[in-house]
């Protein structure tokens, strides 16, 4: 899959990457999304300069605001989140500026049919 990555803090026109990585597997209690939409923010801006509070090891993918169709569960997950339109915030560093995204399970909300991807990563945070 492809995902935007911060290999060196910096500036997000200078330092981010788009690469091929491998999809993230969930771990238990988490899931994976195939992600629809990711909403940028100032916390993302200061994830790639270094500055914010949470500091992912270097190489990671920002994006804390995402919406998308759970796609993997772990183990303790229910299955019935399978397929399931959902919004959350992105364990990093596998965030949301990626095709897809892993979340705990314990952050997600689903999502009404007539919610979109875009109108829902937009609003979460």
């Amino acid at each position: 899959m492809r995902a935007l990555r911060v290999h060196r803090h910096g500036e997000p026109d200078q330092d981010l990457e788009l690469e091929d990585v491998p999809v993230p597997v969930p771990e238990p209690d988490q899931v994976t999304i195939r992600v629809g939409a990711a909403a940028l923010g100032l916390q993302d801006l200061l994830l790639v300069r270094g500055s914010y509070q949470l500091k992912p090891s270097l190489p990671f993918t920002p994006g804390l605001e995402a919406a998308g169709t759970v796609v993997a569960v772990g183990d303790d997950v229910d299955a019935a989140w399978m397929g399931q339109r959902v919004v959350g915030v992105p364990a990093l560093p596998d965030g949301a500026l990626a095709e897809d995204a892993v979340m705990a399970a314990s952050n997600l909300y689903p999502l009404p049919d007539d919610v979109s991807d875009v109108d829902a990563a937009a609003t979460h945070i």
